[in-house]
């Protein structure tokens, strides 16, 4: 799988058939698609461009990567097992449907933070990201939800800015999709 992560769905726009991600194009979002399939009993490769910048996370066990081959991921080339929780961007966090007879599936990544202000590279007009790449097992055929963890869901409203956990991290497309086991 290879996947992005951005600080708004325009982002997307050129880069992707998947054009415009729906009708919030402020939208922090993940691309080119949310609805992932991989095949079933098979170690999956994950890499994850991350191009957005984030802050603290307010629970600090999802600063430690959970699920992945070998309990660790690696950042920019760099092994490691958690990264410092006051500088998350998002996660990228698998798991089972609550009444699911599935197989369990729970994986979960942090992902780090972009620095605010960096430079974009090239005619991107993004800055260069972090590059965090893992593996983990499928079981079974199944379907699992994804998200992100980091409460990263700030958007406009007719009143105000509102979010955290709203907008973007509560509709697919966005910061959440499925994961289909086949």
């Amino acid at each position: 799988l290879d996947l992005s992560a951005y600080a708004d769905s325009a982002q997307i726009t050129w880069r992707s058939s998947n054009a415009g991600q729906g009708a919030h194009p402020d939208w922090v979002s993940y691309g080119p698609s949310t609805n992932l399939q991989v095949p079933a009993h098979s170690v999956i490769i994950v890499t994850i461009k991350q191009y957005d910048t984030g802050g603290a996370m307010p629970n600090p066990f999802l600063a430690t990567v959970s699920g992945t081959v070998g309990g660790s991921m690696t950042v920019d080339g760099v092994a490691s097992k958690s990264i410092d929780a006051s500088n998350i961007g998002h996660t990228f966090t698998i798991h089972s449907f609550p009444t699911s007879t599935q197989d369990n599936l729970f994986v979960s990544v942090p992902l780090p933070a972009t620095e605010e202000g960096a430079p974009n590279v090239g005619d991107t007009n993004l800055p260069a990201p972090h590059v965090v790449k893992f593996e983990f097992i499928t079981g079974g055929p199944g379907t699992y939800a994804w998200n992100c963890e980091f409460p990263c869901g700030w958007y406009q409203t007719d009143i105000g800015t509102s979010g955290g956990m709203g907008g973007p991290m509560s509709t697919y497309g966005y910061m959440s999709g499925t994961l289909h086991v086949v």
